[in-house]
């Protein structure tokens, strides 16, 4: 890792974008096949979302956007998005019960909600009670008349994104976490943390690799 890209989180997923192209970033088998994003490919979709964000929605700077969804690709993308258009990415648990997720929301105020087409009526539901969320986003490829935006329809003729740089101090997520002691309780992780956890993976996959020459 760079000076450069220490210093810039975006300037670190650009330049793995720029570094690994048309490799495969992200991967995974669904129902309807193996799908997968090459690192252009997700950086392109990031953008886009980025985009729409910013331009169509409106979204300001630090403002929370969340997401309920299983483990899908799009999720990646959704989160690099947040990191370009200056928000906070809050990751929701599927687990959670929608009284759980209510008492979460409440406390965060997500504007903008992500959700797979597994879990959209539960958001429909919270929604009625969580005055703070305004947009709702599919993260489906989905063609079903829903009625809501899909991150695969979203408009062509949206400028480039605005990069809005943060400090590597500001909060990049915020993962609710449940203890022994009651409600789950916010934490802040920032784009320090997270790249410091990159820096560390990066060290013991390559004494991984090497001990295993």
């Amino acid at each position: 890792m760079t000076k450069h890209t220490k210093d810039n989180v975006l300037s670190f997923l650009q330049d793995k974008t720029n570094e690994y192209g048309s490799r495969i970033a992200l991967g995974m088998r669904s129902n309807y096949g193996w799908s997968e994003f090459t690192y252009d490919g997700l950086s392109k979709m990031a953008k886009k979302i980025a985009s729409y964000l910013i331009y169509n929605l409106e979204v300001k700077k630090e403002e929370h956007v969340a997401i309920l969804s299983e483990s899908r690709i799009e999720f990646g993308a959704a989160f690099f998005a947040s990191v370009i258009a200056g928000t906070t990415f809050i990751p929701l648990d599927i687990k959670l019960t929608e009284h759980e997720l209510i008492s979460i929301m409440s406390n965060c105020e997500p504007t903008t909600v992500f959700v797979s087409n597994n879990y959209l009526n539960t958001i429909l539901k919270i929604k009625e009670k969580i005055t703070s969320i305004k947009n709702i986003i599919l993260l489906d490829d989905t063609h079903e008349e829903s009625g809501y935006v899909s991150v695969y329809n979203l408009p062509n003729d949206n400028p480039k994104p605005k990069f809005r740089q943060r400090g590597l101090n500001s909060t990049a997520l915020i993962i609710y976490t449940s203890g022994t002691t009651g409600k789950p309780k916010g934490v802040q992780t920032t784009f320090r943390n997270i790249l410091a956890q990159i820096r560390d993976i990066k060290i013991e996959m390559g004494r991984i690799f090497k001990e295993g020459k």
